[in-house]
């Protein structure tokens, strides 16, 4: 799983206790990300080769039956500025648009819109540029030593002081090995006569959930779960204690970080499917708490599912919130995918400042299924690989299974076996 080695390095060197100073702000970038208003990216966006502002994605998506229901299709509209709600309202009567989010760090209002309304819906004040709403899915222990960690680990960098933010499917709150930071069953006092006690406190210190059904109010204080899996295990693989695996299998499945603190943020359904939509409104929420929570690595283990050469430019909208995370001061790891050819890494992966990371076989024999670039702008990804196949870590209902996890070690992006 990509997540040990890029475990040890960005989870563990991203933070304070690790010689890096608290107050340490993020330098400013040189200029303005790829794909922010100051480019006017829509203007020459190889994103759309025909000139009708709308992506070339689109365009075919309207022609398949699985996106277009009753007449309508999921789209995120571009503004040359922030829009607001009067934008929102503007969008309403100008074109018959739904819109389900409007988000605060790109000019985004995410809806849907009647296929026949494209034209007016274009033609309104201040729109710039339509993209699909596309859909991303999961992009499916002997790994400690393989991957040196241990030495890391004598060295004294174990996660303490930092909090990893793990963007899947959720978290279940109640698995042994991340429910808290200690391995004693009997630890559950937090305080101590008042005193905080470290080791019985909760690892999971704030949830949010993105689904939009979900009612979350971004406190970070919804409850955690996870009705699929895939989250857990990279949590384990970033964090876990390794509690119970001992007694269970004999060996200890213990996490890259077990002293790092996690924060789960929900973007993928039950089914291990999400949209853009989703992941990016995680992906705003992330980079909102991210001193609240001193959140300085994010695993993202998901990517576009459909034309995916087609989603390489920095300016796709899913990369550009990509981008911008790993300028607010996050280490970002995505995983490069398992189309297993060349040129086929696509968003969020083939992000410019990002740690994308292909996977390798235990015998480091690069994985035959792990995607490569480069991408289209001549970026070359992926930037690091590490083992891919066959790492243990948890399962939901407090066990350990052997599924092949995909980034972990640079903050968790898998590949599952089932």
């Amino acid at each position: 799983m990509r997540i040990l080695l890029v475990a040890a390095l960005l989870l563990l060197s991203s933070v304070g206790p690790f010689g890096i100073p608290e107050e340490t702000v993020p330098a400013a970038a040189a200029g303005p990300l790829p794909g922010s208003l100051e480019t006017r990216w829509w203007e020459w966006t190889a994103m759309d080769r025909d000139r009708n502002r709308m992506h070339d994605a689109l365009d075919l998506a309207l022609l398949e039956e699985q996106f277009v229901i009753n007449g309508r299709i999921e789209v995120l509209v571009d503004f040359d500025h922030m829009p607001t709600a009067a934008n929102e309202e503007l969008l309403a009567h100008g074109a018959g648009f739904e819109a389900s989010w409007r988000f605060h760090h790109v000019p985004i209002i995410a809806g849907s819109v009647a296929v026949d309304r494209l034209p007016e819906l274009l033609a309104l004040p201040g729109v710039v540029f339509l993209t699909h709403n596309s859909p991303v899915e999961l992009l499916l222990d002997g790994a400690i030593p393989e991957h040196n960690v241990n030495q890391v680990w004598d060295l004294g960098f174990d996660g303490t002081g930092i909090t990893v933010a793990i963007i899947d499917t959720g978290i279940d709150p109640d698995h042994l090995s991340i429910n808290d930071m200690d391995d004693d069953a009997e630890c559950t006092a937090t305080t101590i006569q008042g005193v905080p006690n470290p080791p019985c406190q909760k690892k999971i210190v704030a949830f949010y959930d993105a689904l939009d059904d979900s009612a979350d109010d971004g406190s970070g204080e919804t409850t955690p779960y996870d009705d699929h899996g895939h989250g857990s295990h990279c949590a384990g693989i970033a964090t876990g204690t390794g509690e119970g695996s001992q007694e269970a299998y004999g060996a200890e499945y213990r996490g890259v970080a077990p002293g790092a603190q996690l924060v789960g943020v929900k973007v993928l359904s039950g089914s291990g499917g999400g949209s853009f939509e989703e992941v990016m409104r995680g992906m705003e929420w992330t980079i909102d708490n991210q001193q609240k929570y001193n959140i300085r690595a994010a695993s993202m283990s998901l990517g576009g599912v459909w034309l995916a050469e087609l989603t390489q430019e920095q300016e796709e909208r899913l990369t550009h919130v990509a981008n911008m995370m790993v300028a607010a001061g996050i280490a970002l790891t995505i995983a490069a995918g398992n189309s297993g050819y060349y040129g086929s890494i696509g968003t969020p992966g083939a992000a410019r400042d990002v740690i994308t990371v292909g996977a390798t076989e235990h015998d480091r024999e690069l994985a035959f299924y792990s995607s490569k670039g480069p991408t289209h702008e001549g970026y070359i990804k992926p930037n690091i690989a590490a083992i891919g196949s066959s790492v243990w870590s948890v399962q939901n209902d407090d066990s350990v299974s052997g599924e092949a996890t995909y980034v972990a070690y640079s903050a968790p992006a898998w590949r599952r076996r089932w």
